[in-house]
């Protein structure tokens, strides 16, 4: 393909006694118009780089939001202008491209631009106006295009074709770019140029990138694995403009925006995640970092979650940090994205401890170096939103053999849409029986309460358990528990030998994961930090009512473990429950008021 490059400045001079915020004459309005249209036509027709037998050509104007600026008194003129060029009968076909940062150029819509048609007996040097029937061929805007992944479906001729690993695989269902850089061998070279362009950094390519006292490079990071949520218009413009964040919808306050699925920024994202990976003069951080960075982004009120529930985020980075610990151990290029479920599961349930034999309960998981490997793999190193489907009453399309292979294929899971009330997020399973594979989903739903009782979590394992049985859907159900414990470890259904059986067996199997309080990432922590400050606003908020439970005998409504759905921690009080019993114990020595 030719490409020639010019500099995109349309801009028309303005008339003299003229301001370009003003109204001109309709005869000076067309000279400024025609301005424009013998300079698109000189670039087409000069170009010697067009091949003679080129019929189709593509335009593309880059930082095309400055074409929507007001000129002479109308709105988007030389956007207008370009169209109307665009809109020309001609001997070439031509299809045109506008790119920038600006919602505008989709939402662009006028009645009429006849103020800027060429009278047809206009001669001009390659003769007459013929004018195409309006808005005969338009495209849609380009987050309404389906680009990634679009890889899978072509021919692709490999020079790379030796590596066979799952990353290598995964890569063409993400960005179409790093698909064809692969296919060429060039993206190996290229990674520390888009890992800088991840951590926002715009200098040179072998500079010192100081990307650790950049909060927004946290976040785009973290965002890669987990999306995080939504973010001021400030900051969302910097993860655009220099990262990889593309931008869905703009609120008054708030920016709603995306991370796209892409096996080539999820890994590196997993390598970041680490303080013993390494790129070029990039080194990563450890897991701990990393929660506190996302507890800093949260508490700070820079960012607020999609749907409310920042303990969903959490869940999610957890099962992401747990496997990234076996994924680290199998391959020190992260290029093998599967683990072994079982083995994955001993860290879940052990706080990302890796010194599992310590576990008094000997139904869970072993992980000695001798261990056979499981049949059940799981392979995830991101998570993205899915809102194709609520999954609200219905779960059957999810045990789609395509749409699961995908899914694992990629290394990505999903939050599913707010308006699902039962489930959270999804990954895919792999069951492999000789040289046969089978895919089913696991699907979490996830509770970030103090207090979540052992019999509410087995109600929900059974819920779970008999809806996925009403679609026909075989599935693993997991209820993930954060920031609570019980009174004994065997309170609640662990992850067992029985559990691979019956899910080799095609059985739907519902468990319960309540992680630890004191896991090796500060995830349950961070977790407890953000609830807390979170009770003390609910406190605020119905002090009111406090004095409507006190009298000669404590009431049981005021007990921590109702009133903040808390359980008490040995001796010590949580903030919201010292401020609780502070408040009742001062209503209790006042006397009532009199309103007589």
């Amino acid at each position: 393909m030719s490409e020639s490059i010019y500099d995109a400045k349309y801009a028309a001079s303005t008339p003299k006694n003229a301001d370009s915020k003003r109204n001109i004459s309709d005869e000076q309005l067309n000279e400024e118009a025609q301005k424009i249209y013998n300079r698109l036509d000189t670039l087409v027709t000069n170009d010697l780089k067009w091949k003679k037998n080129t019929t189709f050509r593509v335009l593309l104007f880059d930082e095309a939001q400055f074409l929507l600026k007001d000129e002479f008194g109308m709105k988007a003129f030389q956007f207008r202008c370009v169209r109307m060029w665009l809109r020309k009968v001609q001997d070439y076909k031509y299809v045109a491209v506008f790119t920038g940062t600006n919602s505008g150029l989709a939402n662009f819509a006028m009645e009429t631009d006849r103020e800027i048609e060429p009278p047809s007996s206009s001669r001009r040097m390659d003769g007459d106006w013929k004018l195409m029937p309006k808005g005969s061929t338009v495209f849609p805007h380009f987050v309404m295009l389906t680009t990634i992944g679009c890889q899978v479906q072509i021919n692709r001729t490999l020079k790379s074709s030796s590596d066979c690993s799952e990353y290598n695989n995964a890569i063409i269902h993400g960005r179409p770019l790093f698909s064809i850089m692969n296919d060429h061998g060039d993206l190996e070279a290229k990674l520390p140029i888009i890992l800088r362009r991840m951590l926002l950094f715009r200098g040179g390519e072998k500079g010192k990138v100081n990307w650790e006292m950049n909060l927004n490079a946290w976040f785009s990071i973290l965002a890669t694995r987990v999306q995080m949520g939504i973010k001021t218009m400030t900051v969302a413009s910097d993860l655009v403009a220099k990262g990889y964040a593309n931008l869905t919808h703009v609120a008054p306050n708030f920016a709603h925006f995306t991370y796209l699925p892409d096996p080539v920024c999820a890994r590196l994202a997993m390598g970041m995640m680490s303080d013993m990976w390494k790129l070029g003069n990039i080194k990563g951080r450890s897991p701990s970092d990393w929660v506190g960075k996302l507890g800093q982004i949260y508490s700070s009120g820079l960012c607020q979650p999609e749907k409310g529930d920042f303990g969903e985020v959490l869940a999610a980075l957890y099962f992401l940090l747990c496997g990234d610990i076996l994924r680290h151990r199998c391959d020190d290029d992260l290029k093998t994205f599967s683990v072994d479920l079982d083995l994955c599961f001993a860290l879940l349930m052990n706080g990302g401890n890796t010194d599992v034999t310590k576990t008094p309960d000997l139904k869970r998981p072993r992980m000695d170096k001798e261990k056979k490997q499981s049949s059940v793999t799981l392979s995830c190193i991101q998570f993205c939103h899915n809102y194709l489907r609520s999954y609200e009453t219905n779960w059957s399309t999810l045990g789609d053999q395509q749409f699961l292979r995908q899914l694992y294929a990629s290394g990505t899971g999903f939050f599913t849409f707010a308006g699902c009330p039962t489930i959270d997020a999804v990954f895919a399973l792999c069951i492999r029986k000789g040289t046969s594979e089978k895919y089913i989903p696991c699907l979490l739903s996830i509770k970030s309460h103090n207090y979540f009782s052992h019999d509410m979590a087995q109600e929900l394992c059974h819920e779970m358990k008999v809806q996925a049985e009403n679609s026909n859907l075989q599935a693993l159900c997991i209820v993930v528990v954060f920031g609570s414990s019980v009174q004994s470890k065997n309170d609640d259904s662990t992850f067992s030998s029985d559990t691979y059986s019956l899910l080799e067996s095609g059985e739907t199997v519902a468990v319960v994961l309540r992680i630890p309080l004191d896991d090796v990432f500060g995830i349950s922590s961070m977790n407890q930090q953000l609830t807390s400050n979170a009770d003390l606003m609910e406190v605020y908020g119905s002090h009111s009512f406090i004095r409507a439970h006190t009298g000669k005998s404590k009431s049981p409504a005021l007990d921590p473990k109702v009133a903040l759905r808390a359980p008490s921690f040995g001796s010590n009080m949580t903030p919201a429950e010292s401020l609780l019993d502070t408040l009742s114990e001062q209503l209790r020595q006042s006397p009532p008021y009199n309103c007589e």
